[in-house]
């Protein structure tokens, strides 16, 4: 699961860039040298930040982002930014720390079996959805339940299928999944068919709650019709949508980790086109991502109060040669301009110094590599 972003919240901006090719560094370096960087650029103390001056600065924080479709449901969101909103809203079993590793969240801890095909979560005692309603191992089973049942049409069958009786359950008459285990209110244990990589992280699934999301084995529209009536744990609760507009969110004060620095969070949808004059204007706190030009640099550095976090990004891009062309017809063709291309020379010319040449078709910080 991705960590909570409202625990990165500084009062300052902050700019994330994701880099449009593959990168990498191990030491920060300036923003526009030759090597992908993490870096901060250096904020003068008597440049004014306009987001300052708003009436609302003082508690809420404004992000920009791509618009989410309105779909703010763990199991069934299918854009990155409806999945922003589902984080603030929901907690999973575990989190990662800043270096990616797994680390205790609603589970206190677990252990897996000697023949690595169980693994048992024991939750906390102290987490309760933002309702007051206690958070048990029962809602762990459902949120799974809900992935596995028969007329289930979202993306997120690999969190289920690699179960133990998830066939008998989608398929046939079980009343239970096997492979999902109750033991008591705080401890529920995953069995999975064979021995997979990512069989911990698809234990993963943030957690909705039983009594909020329960509807009959096969009457999954009952369940879609709360797409947008989240209710989780987490750190905000779900507020407002205005279409086209934005998503207001609310500090859940009763969070098992503490109530959020901030009272209010807007999510804010913003364009490349209106992005960079948000930042300028202060109607925006944040920009989640703005795209890796010279041109857009040189626009936020004159800015002068806004804060540059670049890194690379988990994502490749490619030069495609147009096989219909009766030109590139011959495979020789093809082969001879794709040797001859100066790769690193496009590369650093075409991304300024933020790439690397790509030999496969996976970002040097996808985990695979």
């Amino acid at each position: 699961m991705k960590r909570k972003l409202w625990l990165l919240l500084a009062l300052v901006l902050v700019l994330s860039v994701f880099l449009a090719a593959c990168g990498q560094s191990e030491e920060p370096a300036d923003v526009g040298s030759d090597e992908d960087t993490e870096a901060e650029a250096p904020v003068e103390e008597d440049t004014k930040n306009p987001a300052a001056a708003r009436d609302n600065a003082d508690d809420t924080i404004i992000i920009g982002m791509t618009e989410a479709k309105g779909e703010f449901m763990p199991v069934y969101y299918s854009t990155a930014y409806d999945g922003y909103v589902v984080d603030y809203i929901f907690d999973g079993l575990f989190t990662n720390d800043e270096a990616g590793n797994y680390v205790p969240h609603v589970a206190k801890d677990w252990e897996v079996s000697e023949d690595n095909l169980t693994i048992t979560f024991h939750l906390r005692d102290d987490v309760k959805f933002s309702d007051g309603t206690p958070l048990t191992a029962e809602d762990v089973e459902f949120t799974y339940l809900a992935m596995a049942d028969p007329n289930y049409d979202g993306r997120y069958f690999a969190y289920v299928d690699g179960l133990v009786g998830y066939e008998e359950y989608a398929e046939g008459d079980a009343d239970n999944l096997a492979g999902v285990v109750v033991h008591d209110e705080h401890t529920i244990s995953f069995t999975f068919k064979e021995v997979l990589a990512v069989n911990f992280e698809y234990c993963g699934m943030a957690i909705m709650p039983k009594h909020h999301y329960g509807f009959e084995k096969g009457d999954i529209d009952a369940l879609k019709a709360k797409m947008q009536d989240p209710l989780g744990s987490g750190g905000f609760t779900f507020e407002h949508l205005e279409p086209s507009q934005y998503v207001e969110l609310k500090a859940n004060k009763d969070y098992f980790l503490g109530a959020p620095k901030f009272e209010n969070l807007i999510l804010k949808f913003t364009t490349s086109e209106t992005m960079l004059a948000e930042l300028e204007k202060g109607t925006i706190d944040i920009q989640d991502s703005v795209s890796n030009t010279v041109e857009n640099l040189e626009t936020m550095e004159s800015m002068g109060y806004v804060h540059l976090n670049a890194f690379p990004n988990n994502g490749y891009a490619y030069i495609g040669l147009n096989h219909s062309d009766p030109r590139l017809a011959d495979k020789n063709v093809r082969q001879a301009l794709v040797y001859g291309l100066d790769r690193q020379g496009f590369v650093t010319n075409f991304f300024k110094g933020h790439g690397q040449v790509c030999h496969v078709p996976l970002s040097p910080v996808s985990w695979p590599s």
